[in-house]
Protein backbone atom coordinates (compact mmCIF):
# COMPACT_ATOMS: atom_id res chain seq x y z
CA UNK A 1 0.00 0.00 0.00
CA UNK A 2 3.11 2.07 0.26
CA UNK A 3 3.14 5.05 -2.08
CA UNK A 4 -0.92 4.61 -3.32
CA UNK A 5 -3.72 6.88 -2.29
CA UNK A 6 -5.93 5.26 0.06
CA UNK A 7 -9.80 5.91 0.29
CA UNK A 8 -11.29 4.60 3.53
CA UNK A 9 -15.56 3.98 3.40
CA UNK A 10 -16.81 2.78 7.07
CA UNK A 11 -20.05 1.27 7.41
CA UNK A 12 -20.90 -1.70 5.26
CA UNK A 13 -24.58 -1.40 4.45
CA UNK A 14 -26.12 -0.13 1.35
CA UNK A 15 -24.79 3.25 1.49
CA UNK A 16 -21.50 2.38 2.40
CA UNK A 17 -20.78 -0.09 -0.64
CA UNK A 18 -22.44 1.79 -2.88
CA UNK A 19 -20.32 5.02 -2.05
CA UNK A 20 -17.10 1.98 -2.39
CA UNK A 21 -18.15 0.58 -5.65
CA UNK A 22 -19.21 4.05 -7.11
CA UNK A 23 -15.65 5.41 -6.31
CA UNK A 24 -14.04 2.39 -8.41
CA UNK A 25 -16.08 2.47 -10.85
CA UNK A 26 -15.58 6.30 -11.67
CA UNK A 27 -12.12 5.12 -11.80
CA UNK A 28 -10.00 5.34 -14.64
CA UNK A 29 -8.33 1.84 -15.12
CA UNK A 30 -4.69 3.80 -14.50
CA UNK A 31 -5.96 5.28 -11.21
CA UNK A 32 -7.25 2.32 -9.58
CA UNK A 33 -4.14 1.02 -9.70
CA UNK A 34 -2.83 3.82 -7.72
CA UNK A 35 -5.63 4.07 -5.55
CA UNK A 36 -6.65 1.35 -2.49
CA UNK A 37 -10.65 1.76 -1.62
CA UNK A 38 -11.12 0.27 1.73
CA UNK A 39 -14.31 -0.38 3.57
CA UNK A 40 -14.11 -0.89 7.23
CA UNK A 41 -17.77 -2.50 8.99
CA UNK A 42 -18.61 -4.15 12.11
CA UNK A 43 -20.25 -7.15 10.16
CA UNK A 44 -20.29 -8.39 6.51
CA UNK A 45 -22.08 -6.51 4.36
CA UNK A 46 -24.12 -9.34 3.09
CA UNK A 47 -25.33 -9.77 7.16
CA UNK A 48 -25.57 -5.87 7.55
CA UNK A 49 -29.20 -4.29 8.33
CA UNK A 50 -29.56 -2.95 4.89
CA UNK A 51 -30.43 -7.11 3.50
CA UNK A 52 -33.52 -6.73 5.55
CA UNK A 53 -35.13 -3.70 3.76
CA UNK A 54 -38.59 -3.62 1.54
CA UNK A 55 -36.20 -1.33 -1.33
CA UNK A 56 -38.98 -0.48 -3.30
CA UNK A 57 -37.97 2.26 -5.19
CA UNK A 58 -40.80 5.19 -4.41
CA UNK A 59 -41.25 8.68 -5.04
CA UNK A 60 -41.19 10.78 -2.78
CA UNK A 61 -38.88 8.98 -0.77
CA UNK A 62 -40.02 8.05 2.88
CA UNK A 63 -39.53 9.74 5.68
CA UNK A 64 -36.21 11.46 3.86
CA UNK A 65 -35.42 15.64 4.41
CA UNK A 66 -34.37 18.22 3.09
CA UNK A 67 -37.51 17.38 0.89
CA UNK A 68 -36.37 19.08 -2.40
CA UNK A 69 -32.55 17.22 -2.21
CA UNK A 70 -33.83 14.09 -1.30
CA UNK A 71 -36.42 14.08 -3.68
CA UNK A 72 -33.51 14.66 -6.67
CA UNK A 73 -31.73 11.61 -5.12
CA UNK A 74 -34.09 9.56 -5.55
CA UNK A 75 -34.92 10.65 -8.87
CA UNK A 76 -31.32 9.91 -9.95
CA UNK A 77 -31.45 6.57 -8.10
CA UNK A 78 -34.56 6.06 -9.93
CA UNK A 79 -33.22 5.99 -13.55
CA UNK A 80 -30.14 3.86 -12.14
CA UNK A 81 -32.09 1.23 -10.98
CA UNK A 82 -34.70 1.28 -14.07
CA UNK A 83 -31.45 0.80 -15.99
CA UNK A 84 -30.07 -1.87 -13.97
CA UNK A 85 -33.61 -3.89 -14.42
CA UNK A 86 -32.44 -4.63 -17.82
CA UNK A 87 -28.91 -5.91 -17.16
CA UNK A 88 -29.08 -6.82 -13.60
CA UNK A 89 -32.81 -8.48 -13.55
CA UNK A 90 -31.99 -10.89 -10.70
CA UNK A 91 -31.68 -8.18 -8.34
CA UNK A 92 -33.67 -5.47 -9.53
CA UNK A 93 -37.35 -5.87 -10.89
CA UNK A 94 -39.90 -3.41 -12.50
CA UNK A 95 -42.82 -3.64 -10.13
CA UNK A 96 -46.48 -1.80 -10.24
CA UNK A 97 -46.83 -0.27 -7.06
CA UNK A 98 -50.44 0.45 -5.72
CA UNK A 99 -51.25 2.78 -3.11
CA UNK A 100 -54.10 3.31 -1.27
CA UNK A 101 -54.68 6.78 1.18
CA UNK A 102 -57.04 7.93 3.56
CA UNK A 103 -56.02 11.10 3.53
CA UNK A 104 -54.03 14.38 1.82
CA UNK A 105 -51.97 12.42 -1.61
CA UNK A 106 -48.18 12.85 -0.20
CA UNK A 107 -46.42 12.91 -3.75
CA UNK A 108 -46.32 14.58 -6.83
CA UNK A 109 -47.70 13.31 -10.22
CA UNK A 110 -46.32 15.97 -12.03
CA UNK A 111 -42.54 14.41 -10.70
CA UNK A 112 -44.02 10.74 -10.97
CA UNK A 113 -45.40 11.19 -14.12
CA UNK A 114 -42.02 12.71 -15.76
CA UNK A 115 -40.31 9.27 -14.03
CA UNK A 116 -42.57 7.04 -15.55
CA UNK A 117 -42.92 8.76 -19.10
CA UNK A 118 -46.49 9.68 -17.66
CA UNK A 119 -47.91 6.53 -16.92
CA UNK A 120 -49.73 7.16 -13.49
CA UNK A 121 -53.06 5.82 -12.67
CA UNK A 122 -54.64 8.00 -10.08
CA UNK A 123 -58.23 7.82 -8.96
CA UNK A 124 -61.14 8.73 -6.11
CA UNK A 125 -62.83 6.33 -3.83
CA UNK A 126 -64.77 4.13 -5.96
CA UNK A 127 -62.08 3.77 -8.57
CA UNK A 128 -59.69 2.90 -5.66
CA UNK A 129 -62.05 0.16 -4.34
CA UNK A 130 -62.31 -1.05 -8.05
CA UNK A 131 -58.56 -1.50 -8.63
CA UNK A 132 -57.53 -2.41 -4.63
CA UNK A 133 -60.09 -5.81 -5.11
CA UNK A 134 -59.06 -5.83 -9.13
CA UNK A 135 -55.68 -6.70 -7.79
CA UNK A 136 -56.67 -8.51 -4.74
CA UNK A 137 -56.43 -5.86 -2.06
CA UNK A 138 -59.49 -5.43 0.49
CA UNK A 139 -58.83 -2.06 2.03
CA UNK A 140 -62.69 -1.46 3.19
CA UNK A 141 -61.93 -4.42 5.44
CA UNK A 142 -59.62 -2.87 7.36
CA UNK A 143 -61.01 -1.17 11.08
CA UNK A 144 -60.55 2.79 11.42
CA UNK A 145 -62.56 6.26 10.95
CA UNK A 146 -60.92 7.30 8.17
CA UNK A 147 -62.28 5.79 4.42
CA UNK A 148 -60.12 4.95 1.32
CA UNK A 149 -60.35 8.32 -0.76
CA UNK A 150 -58.46 7.48 -3.44
CA UNK A 151 -55.10 5.21 -4.80
CA UNK A 152 -52.39 5.89 -7.15
CA UNK A 153 -50.80 3.17 -9.43
CA UNK A 154 -47.36 3.56 -11.12
CA UNK A 155 -44.44 1.58 -12.35
CA UNK A 156 -42.09 1.43 -9.37
CA UNK A 157 -38.68 -0.87 -9.04
CA UNK A 158 -37.89 -3.36 -6.19
CA UNK A 159 -33.95 -4.37 -5.07
CA UNK A 160 -33.53 -7.82 -4.24
CA UNK A 161 -31.91 -6.79 -0.32
CA UNK A 162 -29.72 -10.11 -0.09
CA UNK A 163 -28.60 -10.32 -3.73
CA UNK A 164 -28.04 -6.89 -3.96
CA UNK A 165 -25.48 -6.69 -0.92
CA UNK A 166 -23.97 -10.25 -1.98
CA UNK A 167 -23.69 -7.98 -5.88
CA UNK A 168 -21.79 -4.86 -4.08
CA UNK A 169 -19.06 -7.24 -1.74
CA UNK A 170 -18.79 -9.22 -5.16
CA UNK A 171 -18.13 -6.10 -7.34
CA UNK A 172 -15.80 -4.11 -4.39
CA UNK A 173 -13.60 -6.95 -5.08
CA UNK A 174 -13.66 -7.40 -8.33
CA UNK A 175 -13.04 -3.73 -8.91
CA UNK A 176 -10.04 -4.13 -6.72
CA UNK A 177 -11.59 -2.79 -3.15
CA UNK A 178 -11.02 -4.14 0.24
CA UNK A 179 -13.13 -5.41 3.04
CA UNK A 180 -11.84 -5.00 6.60
CA UNK A 181 -14.52 -6.09 9.68
CA UNK A 182 -14.04 -4.59 13.00
CA UNK A 183 -16.04 -1.79 15.53
CA UNK A 184 -14.02 1.20 15.70
CA UNK A 185 -15.21 4.29 18.00
CA UNK A 186 -13.61 6.43 15.24
CA UNK A 187 -12.70 7.81 12.03
CA UNK A 188 -9.14 7.55 13.20
CA UNK A 189 -9.41 4.42 14.53
CA UNK A 190 -10.82 3.32 11.23
CA UNK A 191 -7.84 4.19 9.57
CA UNK A 192 -5.72 2.83 11.86
CA UNK A 193 -7.67 -0.41 11.39
CA UNK A 194 -7.58 -0.55 7.45
CA UNK A 195 -3.86 -0.31 8.01
CA UNK A 196 -2.98 2.81 5.90
CA UNK A 197 -0.05 3.52 7.76
CA UNK A 198 2.63 5.00 4.81
CA UNK A 199 0.20 5.77 2.26
CA UNK A 200 -1.64 9.06 1.35
CA UNK A 201 -5.22 9.07 2.81
CA UNK A 202 -7.44 10.94 0.26
CA UNK A 203 -10.39 10.52 2.02
CA UNK A 204 -12.15 8.78 5.23
CA UNK A 205 -16.17 8.19 4.27
CA UNK A 206 -18.53 8.04 7.16
CA UNK A 207 -21.27 5.91 6.31
CA UNK A 208 -22.43 4.40 9.56
CA UNK A 209 -26.47 4.62 9.82
CA UNK A 210 -27.36 5.06 12.73
CA UNK A 211 -24.03 4.98 14.68
CA UNK A 212 -23.05 7.99 12.41
CA UNK A 213 -22.94 10.24 15.02
CA UNK A 214 -20.90 8.65 16.87
CA UNK A 215 -18.22 9.10 14.54
CA UNK A 216 -19.19 12.56 13.48
CA UNK A 217 -16.47 15.47 14.83
CA UNK A 218 -19.48 17.40 16.14
CA UNK A 219 -20.97 14.54 18.53
CA UNK A 220 -24.07 12.85 19.01
CA UNK A 221 -27.54 15.37 18.31
CA UNK A 222 -30.35 13.78 19.66
CA UNK A 223 -32.64 16.45 18.28
CA UNK A 224 -31.97 15.21 15.38
CA UNK A 225 -32.57 12.31 15.44
CA UNK A 226 -35.93 10.80 14.12
CA UNK A 227 -35.68 7.05 15.35
CA UNK A 228 -38.73 4.75 14.52
CA UNK A 229 -38.81 0.46 15.92
CA UNK A 230 -39.47 -0.88 12.37
CA UNK A 231 -41.05 -4.90 12.33
CA UNK A 232 -41.48 -6.66 9.22
CA UNK A 233 -41.84 -10.64 8.09
CA UNK A 234 -40.32 -12.12 5.54
CA UNK A 235 -42.69 -15.02 3.62
CA UNK A 236 -42.97 -16.87 0.84
CA UNK A 237 -46.14 -15.50 -1.49
CA UNK A 238 -45.57 -16.19 -5.03
CA UNK A 239 -48.75 -15.54 -6.17
CA UNK A 240 -48.38 -12.20 -5.09
CA UNK A 241 -46.96 -10.05 -8.21
CA UNK A 242 -48.16 -6.50 -7.14
CA UNK A 243 -46.39 -4.11 -4.22
CA UNK A 244 -49.34 -2.63 -1.97
CA UNK A 245 -49.30 0.32 0.28
CA UNK A 246 -51.81 1.74 2.74
CA UNK A 247 -50.69 5.18 3.16
CA UNK A 248 -52.34 6.37 6.41
CA UNK A 249 -50.90 4.51 9.56
CA UNK A 250 -53.27 6.04 11.92
CA UNK A 251 -56.53 5.02 10.21
CA UNK A 252 -55.13 1.09 9.88
CA UNK A 253 -53.04 0.58 12.96
CA UNK A 254 -49.98 0.80 11.66
CA UNK A 255 -48.36 0.87 8.42
CA UNK A 256 -49.44 -2.18 5.92
CA UNK A 257 -47.66 -2.92 2.94
CA UNK A 258 -46.74 -5.94 1.32
CA UNK A 259 -43.48 -5.79 -1.27
CA UNK A 260 -42.56 -8.71 -3.62
CA UNK A 261 -38.66 -9.45 -4.03
CA UNK A 262 -36.78 -11.41 -6.08
CA UNK A 263 -38.08 -14.13 -8.42
CA UNK A 264 -37.69 -16.81 -5.24
CA UNK A 265 -41.57 -15.80 -4.34
CA UNK A 266 -40.68 -14.02 -1.09
CA UNK A 267 -42.77 -11.01 0.26
CA UNK A 268 -41.93 -8.40 3.01
CA UNK A 269 -44.74 -7.83 4.85
CA UNK A 270 -44.72 -4.79 7.15
CA UNK A 271 -45.15 -3.16 9.39
CA UNK A 272 -44.23 -1.17 12.73
CA UNK A 273 -43.49 2.81 12.87
CA UNK A 274 -42.83 2.94 16.62
CA UNK A 275 -41.25 6.17 17.81
CA UNK A 276 -37.99 5.83 19.67
CA UNK A 277 -36.36 7.98 22.20
CA UNK A 278 -32.67 6.64 22.13
CA UNK A 279 -30.95 4.29 20.46
CA UNK A 280 -30.93 0.68 22.53
CA UNK A 281 -28.02 -0.68 23.48
CA UNK A 282 -25.87 -2.61 21.00
CA UNK A 283 -26.45 -6.42 20.94
CA UNK A 284 -29.65 -5.84 22.51
CA UNK A 285 -32.98 -8.15 21.22
CA UNK A 286 -35.61 -5.58 19.88
CA UNK A 287 -38.21 -8.37 19.24
CA UNK A 288 -38.53 -7.90 23.35
CA UNK A 289 -40.67 -4.42 22.51
CA UNK A 290 -43.79 -6.75 21.59
CA UNK A 291 -43.36 -10.39 21.58
CA UNK A 292 -46.53 -10.57 19.46
CA UNK A 293 -45.95 -7.90 17.00
CA UNK A 294 -44.93 -9.99 14.38
CA UNK A 295 -48.25 -11.54 14.66
CA UNK A 296 -50.39 -8.41 14.82
CA UNK A 297 -48.61 -7.16 11.47
CA UNK A 298 -49.64 -10.47 9.85
CA UNK A 299 -52.79 -10.53 10.94
CA UNK A 300 -53.48 -6.56 9.66
CA UNK A 301 -52.10 -7.28 6.25
CA UNK A 302 -54.21 -10.89 5.89
CA UNK A 303 -57.11 -9.05 5.93
CA UNK A 304 -56.15 -6.59 3.20
CA UNK A 305 -54.29 -8.51 1.39
CA UNK A 306 -55.93 -12.10 1.05
CA UNK A 307 -53.28 -13.49 -0.52
CA UNK A 308 -51.27 -13.45 2.35
CA UNK A 309 -53.28 -15.99 4.13
CA UNK A 310 -51.89 -19.53 4.36
CA UNK A 311 -48.10 -17.82 3.27
CA UNK A 312 -45.24 -19.60 5.01
CA UNK A 313 -43.04 -17.46 7.56
CA UNK A 314 -39.45 -17.48 6.82
CA UNK A 315 -38.61 -14.69 9.09
CA UNK A 316 -39.27 -12.08 11.78
CA UNK A 317 -36.97 -9.21 11.91
CA UNK A 318 -37.13 -6.12 14.18
CA UNK A 319 -34.88 -2.96 13.82
CA UNK A 320 -34.00 0.70 14.07
CA UNK A 321 -35.00 2.93 10.95
CA UNK A 322 -31.85 5.69 11.86
CA UNK A 323 -34.11 8.77 10.41
CA UNK A 324 -33.39 12.59 11.33
CA UNK A 325 -34.98 15.82 10.21
CA UNK A 326 -32.47 16.56 7.94
CA UNK A 327 -30.24 13.25 6.22
CA UNK A 328 -26.03 14.36 7.01
CA UNK A 329 -24.77 14.97 3.83
CA UNK A 330 -21.55 17.54 5.29
CA UNK A 331 -17.80 17.43 5.02
CA UNK A 332 -15.10 18.01 8.09
CA UNK A 333 -11.66 16.44 8.71
CA UNK A 334 -10.12 14.32 10.51
CA UNK A 335 -6.92 14.21 12.08
CA UNK A 336 -4.84 10.80 12.07
CA UNK A 337 -1.76 10.04 14.06
CA UNK A 338 1.06 11.56 12.70
CA UNK A 339 -1.08 15.37 13.19
CA UNK A 340 -1.85 15.10 9.21
CA UNK A 341 -5.23 16.60 8.64
CA UNK A 342 -7.50 14.49 6.13
CA UNK A 343 -10.80 15.37 4.00
CA UNK A 344 -13.86 13.66 5.58
CA UNK A 345 -17.22 13.15 4.60
CA UNK A 346 -20.34 12.19 6.37
CA UNK A 347 -23.49 10.48 5.12
CA UNK A 348 -26.28 9.08 6.89
CA UNK A 349 -29.71 9.57 8.41
CA UNK A 350 -31.24 7.96 4.99
CA UNK A 351 -34.26 6.68 7.88
CA UNK A 352 -36.53 4.26 6.05
CA UNK A 353 -35.35 5.69 2.22
CA UNK A 354 -31.73 4.40 2.10
CA UNK A 355 -32.26 2.23 -1.33
CA UNK A 356 -34.19 4.82 -2.60
CA UNK A 357 -32.00 7.93 -2.12
CA UNK A 358 -28.44 5.90 -1.86
CA UNK A 359 -26.89 6.51 -4.95
CA UNK A 360 -28.28 9.84 -6.25
CA UNK A 361 -26.61 10.90 -2.11
CA UNK A 362 -23.62 9.30 -2.78
CA UNK A 363 -23.01 11.04 -5.95
CA UNK A 364 -24.02 13.63 -4.49
CA UNK A 365 -21.75 13.67 -1.41
CA UNK A 366 -19.01 12.95 -3.80
CA UNK A 367 -19.00 15.07 -5.69
CA UNK A 368 -17.89 17.73 -2.55
CA UNK A 369 -14.76 16.12 -1.84
CA UNK A 370 -13.93 15.63 -5.53
CA UNK A 371 -13.87 11.80 -5.72
CA UNK A 372 -15.90 10.47 -9.06
CA UNK A 373 -18.73 8.33 -8.86
CA UNK A 374 -19.63 6.09 -11.71
CA UNK A 375 -22.24 3.53 -12.58
CA UNK A 376 -21.96 0.49 -10.53
CA UNK A 377 -24.04 -1.40 -12.66
CA UNK A 378 -21.21 -1.73 -15.75
CA UNK A 379 -20.27 -4.81 -15.44
CA UNK A 380 -21.09 -7.94 -16.41
CA UNK A 381 -24.69 -9.27 -14.92
CA UNK A 382 -24.47 -10.79 -11.82
CA UNK A 383 -24.28 -14.20 -11.37
CA UNK A 384 -25.97 -15.13 -8.23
Amino acid sequence: MEGKEVVVVVGGGVVGMSTAVGILAGMEKGERRTTDVIVVSASHPTAATSRLAGALWEYPPYNAYPQELAESWALRTGEMLRRATQTHSRIVQHRRFVVVYRKAMRTSLDNMARYNKGWVHVGGAEAATRAAKGRGLEPDRIPGDAPVRGYFEYDAVTVDMPNYMRFLTDELYRRGGRLVLGEVRSLTEACQLAGVAGARLRAVINCTGRNGDALHPRGPDPAAQRLTLASVLLVHCPQLKYAFADDDHIATGGPIYAIPRGVRGEVVVGGTATPLSALPPPGQNLAHVSPHVHDEILERAQRYIPALKGARILGRYTGVRPGRTEMVVDTSTVTLEDGKPVPALHMYGHGGSGVATSLGCVAFGLDRIGLPFGNIFDGPPARL
